[in-house]
Order: C-alpha cells, then sequence, then structure tokens
C-alpha cells in the first residue's frame, strides 16, 4: 500500500506530489506474468490480399494474376494461428464450440478451395466451360464456409479468406455464361457477411482494448482520505494509493489517475496497438467486400452498400498489406496489390 500520509512526513505539498508521482514500485507477480497475446496481422493479410485481388479481377485482371500467391500450402497450420490470435479474446462458450472436428472442415474446405481455383486459373481459356465443375465445388463449398466460420468469433479471418475466395467464384462463374443470377444471388449472403462480421469486429474489438481489462478504482475512506489502485480484470495491480483531498492545489483523484495509468502503460499501451491493428484490418476487411461486390453487381447495372442494420464502417486508418508476409503455411507475394 502507498500511504502518502502515514509512511513518510512530507515537508510541503510540492514534496508529497514528488513523492506520488515518482512511486515506481513493480508490478506484482500475477499482473506481470499476464502478458498481453500477441496479434500477428498475418492471417488478416491472407484474407486482405485476396479481396484485393478480387476488386482487381472484377476490374479486368486476368484471374491467375488477381488470385496471385496466397499459396495455403498447409491449411492446417494457417488455420490454426489465425483462430489463435484471436481466441484469447472471446467468450469461454466459443472457445468450447469449436473443436477440432470443425477446424478440420475449416481446413479441407480451405485447401480444397485453393486448389480447385488454381487448377481452374491454369486452364486455357477454351477449356474453362468443359472444367465449369471446379467452380460449382467452390461454389458449394464457399456457400457453406461463410456461414459455419461466422459462428465463431476468433474465426474472424477465416470468413474473409472465405468472403474472398466466394468472390472470386461468383464472378468466374459469371464470366463463363454472362448470367446476372450468379451475382445477384449472392446479395444475402453479403449482407450477412458484412453485418455479423461488423459486430464481429466491434465485439473483439472491445475485448481487445485496455479499457475492458483495466481499470483505476477510487473512493474515499472517511471524510479526508482519498484511495485509488490499480487493476486488471479485478487483480490489484498497483499499490494502494492515498493522499489528503487535494496535491499541491489539484484534486487528488486526478494525480492518482495520472501517476497509475503511467504505471499501467506498459501494459495498456501494447495492448491499445493490438486492438488497433486488429480494427484496421478487419474494417478494413469488410470495406474491400463491400467494394468487390458493388464492383461486381456494377457490371450487371446494379449497386451494393452497407446493408440496413449493419454497424457503421469505423473512421480508422486503412490495413496496409507488407510486401511479403510469411506465416506458417501461407505466403502472400508483392504481386497480389
Amino acid at each position: 500500500m502507498q500511504d502518502w500520509t502515514e509512511t513518510r512526513i512530507f515537508a510541503s505539498r510540492r514534496e508529497m506530489i514528488c513523492g506520488l508521482i515518482a512511486t515506481t514500485l513493480p508490478f506484482s507477480r500475477s499482473a506481470a506474468a499476464q502478458e498481453p497475446v500477441t496479434l500477428g496481422s498475418a492471417a488478416a493479410f491472407v484474407g486482405l490480399a485476396l479481396l484485393q485481388g478480387a476488386i482487381s479481377y472484377v476490374g479486368g485482371r486476368l484471374l491467375a494474376s488477381a488470385l496471385g500467391d496466397p499459396v495455403i500450402s498447409d491449411a492446417q497450420s494457417w488455420l490454426k494461428n489465425a483462430i489463435a490470435e484471436l481466441e484469447a479474446f472471446v467468450s469461454a462458450e466459443l472457445r468450447r464450440q469449436l473443436d477440432e472436428r470443425v477446424m478440420e472442415q475449416m481446413r479441407a474446405d480451405l485447401q480444397g478451395i485453393n486448389t480447385n481455383l488454381y487448377q481452374y486459373s491454369s486452364l486455357r481459356a477454351s477449356n474453362r466451360l468443359r472444367n465449369k465443375y471446379l467452380l460449382e465445388t467452390c461454389d458449394t463449398t464457399t456457400a457453406s464456409l461463410v456461414p459455419l466460420s461466422l459462428n465463431y468469433d476468433q474465426a474472424l479471418f477465416v470468413t474473409t479468406t472465405a468472403m474472398a475466395y466466394r468472390l472470386f467464384t461468383l464472378y468466374a462463374l459469371y464470366e463463363l455464361d454472362h448470367d446476372r443470377g450468379h451475382i445477384r444471388s449472392a446479395r444475402p449472403t453479403m449482407d450477412d457477411f458484412v453485418r455479423r462480421v461488423s459486430a464481429i469486429r466491434d465485439k473483439v474489438g472491445h475485448q481487445m482494448s485496455p479499457d475492458a481489462h483495466f481499470k483505476i478504482n477510487c473512493t474515499i475512506v472517511g471524510e479526508t482520505t482519498y484511495t485509488c489502485i490499480g487493476v486488471r480484470d479485478g487483480a490489484p495491480i498497483t499499490p494502494l494509493y492515498r493522499a489528503p483531498p487535494t496535491i499541491n492545489g489539484r484534486d487528488a483523484f486526478e494525480v492518482m489517475r495520472e501517476s497509475i495509468k503511467r504505471r499501467i502503460a506498459p501494459l495498456t499501451e501494447p495492448m491499445q496497438k493490438q486492438a488497433d491493428e486488429f480494427l484496421k484490418s478487419a474494417n478494413t476487411s469488410i470495406q474491400l467486400a463491400i467494394d468487390g461486390y458493388d464492383k461486381m453487381c456494377r457490371r450487371i447495372g446494379e449497386t451494393y452498400s452497407l446493408p440496413a442494420g449493419a454497424p457503421p464502417l469505423l473512421k480508422i486508418g486503412v490495413a496496409k498489406i507488407p510486401a511479403v508476409v510469411v506465416m506458417p503455411g501461407a505466403i502472400v507475394g508483392s504481386h497480389t496489390r
């Protein structure tokens, strides 16, 4: 407990305020052990690169070059990394629901889609119609994978990857026969994707934010003793600060809060950075999906925008895909930009 009225007799209010701010006792062992989960962005970049590619595909780029090279050579490793990054921030109920059987289904679906699209994109144009079954398989698989992955908050970037593959598939089908139904029929799926992914973005983003975990609790003991303490998920992580109502003419609560915020900054600042990176990636994925599908709709004389009832797109920066992202089971090359 940091007692500013009993552990030391201060010669002046100036000395008392200096003593309060200069307190640098280490965090408790339990707090230090709770290292923030590192949010690697590579999983998000796979979906982002594919969504960017889908937009360029609708804009006239050939399928093979638009797909670029997110080569998910090991879908199992990629899937586990993509999900593990967000696992700590979702509810215990969802963590229990996402079992190995569902993981294996997602892995197999992603691998199958990836393989079929690359095979189809490698064919000569004259051979594509007779191999339409490759696209039809992707159509069926993405139609089930997108809603399946949406059931699990931690599978957010699996969902954005699946949606990107779905856009590729639908537009490739449209290129074959120019039937507008391929594009029109996807509107309900896109509406559901935008609404639910936006809600997941907000929910997970809140759980990743330090505001959801760190609090500074202040109270008045008796009539003249003001106290504050920093807590993480309800557990104290700073000494108890005690002071008279004012410190050097300032409100004691205000001064103690400032001191505690500085003390816990080594924990809160990295967590805030993680939350910001996540929100940028998730928000950019939603925007790219909307833009991609809107371009498809414009090809048939229609438009698409944010559906009614969807949480708004955040007014934050756009996630930038690095030139090359490497993670277990996924490589994204710079030519996908």
